[in-house]
């Protein structure tokens, strides 16, 4: 049974584009042979979030597929092996994910702000409301002593 699966591979930053070109291919190629490729989607180079085998920024690629259950064990083992990549994940997609068309891409909602002309707007902050003033009234004890004190 074929089952959607997308890989996000994180490839050394020091690389030149030409050897992750090679690298993608080695992967492209592989995934043909072993699975149905629907797409690949290079993020592109961007700064690590930490340092990952004394690296500061990696290439990112988004490989996504349709495989046996052998095939994302397969590749992940060529990514074990392969001294360029950084860091790889694979995940089973949502089926309903998929029905629903969900892109994904870490740019969209950059373009989506520049198409409207509010790339630098942020979010309106709202006033904190001002909480009404509590009048606390005295409790029933202190009342009725209140009322002895006064008549004697």
């Amino acid at each position: 049974m074929k089952r959607a699966y997308e890989t996000c591979v994180v490839y050394d930053g020091t690389l030149s584009d030409d050897v992750v070109s090679k690298e993608q291919q080695q992967v492209e190629n592989f995934l043909k042979e072993n699975a149905k490729l629907e797409n690949i989607n290079s993020w592109g180079k961007r700064r690590l979030a930490y340092e990952i085998k004394k690296r500061k920024s990696g290439q990112y690629i988004l490989f996504e597929y349709e495989a046996e259950g052998d095939a994302p064990t397969k590749i992940e083992k060529l990514f074990k092996l392969n001294q360029n990549v950084l860091r790889y994940i694979t995940v089973r997609r949502n089926p309903k994910a998929l029905a629903a068309d969900v892109v994904l891409d870490p740019r969209r909602d950059n373009l989506e702000r520049e198409s409207r002309g509010d790339e630098n707007e942020k979010p309106a902050r709202q006033p904190r409301a001002e909480k009404p003033a509590v009048v606390e009234e005295p409790a029933a004890d202190e009342q009725q002593a209140t009322e002895k004190g006064e008549d004697e």
